[in-house]
């Protein structure tokens, strides 16, 4: 099929020269991770809303970790199980990313709001809501195939594959 051909010659690039050369990146957990914030980049990257660089910018410092944490606490588990094969557990993961982005933006906003006194005590609540749901309803249309396709990728990397 042209699509294992295409995952294959993707894993054997990023077997080369990918995120698996990193320290660590030979644990399961660790791996998975590294290969989620790849993919986490190329998602923002690839964001073409507008502002959407402006948008990237100021969203990675918190979906990059997001994407490296829940990659690595999520992807191997799941992939394990066999719950649907590394595509659905790369969609998987990507929801999961979400989650975390916003309540670490949820973080970011209550620290601010109790060393600034902005808004009042729900302004942190509503704000990384609001920015949260933009955020997945802006960019879920890329995000989801980026991670289904990190998923198969880094699953063939590791050697997993049929």
């Amino acid at each position: 099929m042209p699509g294992d051909a295409l995952l294959t010659r993707l894993a054997d690039a990023c077997a080369a020269h990918g995120p698996g050369r990193l320290p660590g990146a030979d644990r399961p957990a660790v791996g998975a991770g590294y290969a989620f914030a790849t993919a986490a980049l190329v998602a923002l990257a690839g964001c073409s809303v507008p502002f959407g660089v402006d948008v990237s910018l100021v969203a990675t410092p918190f979906v990059v970790p997001a994407a490296f944490v829940a990659g690595a606490a999520c992807f191997p588990p799941i992939v394990a199980r066999d719950r649907g094969g590394p595509a659905v557990a790369g969609a998987a993961v990507v929801l999961v990313t979400y989650l975390l982005a916003t309540l670490a933006l949820l973080a970011v906003l209550g620290v601010w709001n109790v060393w600034s006194a902005w808004g009042g005590p729900a302004a942190p609540l509503v704000g990384a809501g609001l920015v949260g749901g933009l955020g997945f309803a802006l960019t879920l249309w890329i995000a989801v195939p980026v991670g289904a396709v990190a998923g198969s990728v880094h699953d063939r990397a590791r050697g997993r594959h049929d």
